[in-house]
């Protein structure tokens, strides 16, 4: 026996594996309000077969196997997948709706900066505790050259000081360079031993190359790491705020993330609901939806990657100090502090929110 999903979700599925590229930080639409299952195999004289029809049940991210996968259920009729745009994040919204945002590169971090002294023969590591870099040698009876050690490269610039996006885009060559070639004031960028990317300049040359007496190099550098010092990630650049403020909420009353308001706004993303005098929650409103967490202070990307739900939650499980992420009626990724609860009854919830574009 066969089993289909109909021709619209056919026609989807297909849409899914050769999808042009989506737009970055963009909002994916799961593609059918109802998907249908019907058997398809021709069937004897006297027998029919009911097709099974189903909205849209739910819709999640589910990246357990390395990447992230946009899912679109619809209750027994099945569901249907599409892999999450390369290079993005992408979390569930409200409706049928995922946004997928753009994971910057980690931004350069400065892991080390000086001046180093080499003298004939001696070495000198530029990455701040890794294996030496380069090495000061005689080259010949006159000469002298600077090595590349370690898997370490070199890219000679010339007078120009170059930026990290020059060295990072460098060509390279673990060749050694003859110190002639070297004159105060050049510039190196490096590839070094430890992976990282770095820009020497000659500050000085005590002696000369090609007389066979004690030479001594001052290098002035600068060394860069696109994972910070440790390997650990680089910072992500922060999100454009749309909103931002210190809201009191009565109890019973609705409030919104999106323009900062407290009241009954028909477009309202949380109430401050009271089901009893003890019984107290934030419940969505219009869509939006909330996240708890581990109530620490996550900002714009660790709010991003949570997984949201449209359920009330008590306010007995939140103290001040927590934070709260959300996504707004909107579609945006906001964050909230609980700031106080105040005692007695009727109660005020007292919180601070940052809502991004």
């Amino acid at each position: 026996m066969r089993v289909f999903l109909g021709s619209a979700v056919v026609a989807a599925l297909a849409v899914g594996s050769t999808a042009a590229p989506v737009q970055a930080n963009s909002t994916i639409t799961c593609p059918l309000v109802q998907a249908t299952r019907a058997i398809v195999e021709p069937l004897p004289p006297d027998w029919s077969t009911d097709q099974d029809v189903n909205s849209l049940t739910g819709h999640r991210v589910d990246s357990s196997g390395g990447v992230q996968v946009l899912i679109c259920e619809y209750g027994s009729s099945g569901a249907i997948q599409r892999a999450g745009p390369a290079g993005e994040n992408c979390s569930r919204l409200p409706g049928r709706r995922f946004r997928c945002i753009t994971i910057p590169p980690p931004a350069p971090v400065v892991i080390a900066q000086g001046q180093i002294i080499l003298t004939d023969n001696g070495s000198a590591d530029i990455d701040d505790g890794g294996s030496a870099d380069m090495r000061l040698r005689p080259g010949g009876p006159l000469t002298r050259v600077l090595d590349a050690r370690n898997g370490a490269r070199f890219s000679p610039r010339g007078s120009s000081r170059p930026s990290f996006n020059t060295c990072n885009t460098a060509p390279y060559s673990g060749n050694s360079i003859p110190v002639v070639q070297l004159p105060v004031g050049v510039w190196l960028c490096v590839s070094t031993s430890d992976g990282n990317i770095a820009r020497i300049q000659v500050a000085n040359i005590i002696g000369i190359p090609a007389l066979p007496f004690p030479l001594t190099m001052v290098l002035n550098y600068t060394t860069w790491s696109l994972g910070g010092p440790g390997g650990g990630p680089g910072p992500l650049p922060s999100a454009p705020t749309y909103s931002t403020g210190l809201l009191n909420i009565p109890q019973t009353f609705q409030f919104d993330l999106d323009d900062g308001d407290v009241g009954s706004s028909g477009g309202a993303d949380f109430w401050f609901q009271a089901a009893t005098s003890t019984q107290l929650y934030v419940n969505p409103r219009n869509g939006a939806q909330i996240a708890v967490g581990n109530k620490s202070n996550r900002g714009y990307w660790g709010c991003a990657a949570e997984s949201f739900s449209a359920n009330r939650v008590s306010i007995n499980t939140l103290a001040p100090g927590n934070y709260v992420c959300a996504v707004t009626s909107e579609g945006r990724v906001s964050q909230f502090r609980i700031n106080a609860i105040t005692g007695g009854t009727p109660k005020t919830l007292r919180i601070g929110f940052t809502t991004w574009e």
